[in-house]
């Protein structure tokens, strides 16, 4: 394996750890939010359409995807986008799995970082033996 693709798979890691954390986050952020429109809930996740036949990752085939979620009515009279009983309407979000969704991208992203700098390292050091 050459050592462009290797950075570029760790790259195309990086990319796609990223996007799964900014999609995480963004859905925590959701988990509070009043829906005040008509329009349904929506939560995002990450899609990765890369085969895996050995060619070099691309980082054009990862897509952000809106999900659709339920959503769950909270009392809360004192909110001005409370219904006449008194209930807002917020995204029925699940805090763990959207948690545990943020910490493992976040500990790939870490990998990531650490294979692209090995590789770094390692072609620093062949260069070394090559003067």
């Amino acid at each position: 394996m050459a050592v462009t693709e290797v950075m570029a798979i760790a790259e195309f890691g990086l990319q796609y750890q990223k996007m799964r954390v900014d999609a995480a986050t963004f859905n925590i952020a959701q988990a509070n939010t009043v829906q005040t429109g008509k329009a349904p809930f929506a939560l995002q996740t990450v899609v990765n359409q890369t085969s895996f036949n050995g060619e070099v990752f691309d980082k054009d085939n990862l897509q952000l995807q809106q999900l659709q979620v339920s959503e769950k009515k909270q009392y809360r009279p004192e909110h001005p986008a409370a219904d006449v009983q008194g209930f807002v309407r917020v995204a029925d979000v699940d805090m763990a799995a959207q948690m545990v969704v943020l910490s493992d991208a976040t500990r790939a992203y870490e990998a990531n970082v650490k294979a692209f700098n090995n590789q770094m390292n390692m072609t620093l050091k062949a260069l070394e033996i090559g003067k």
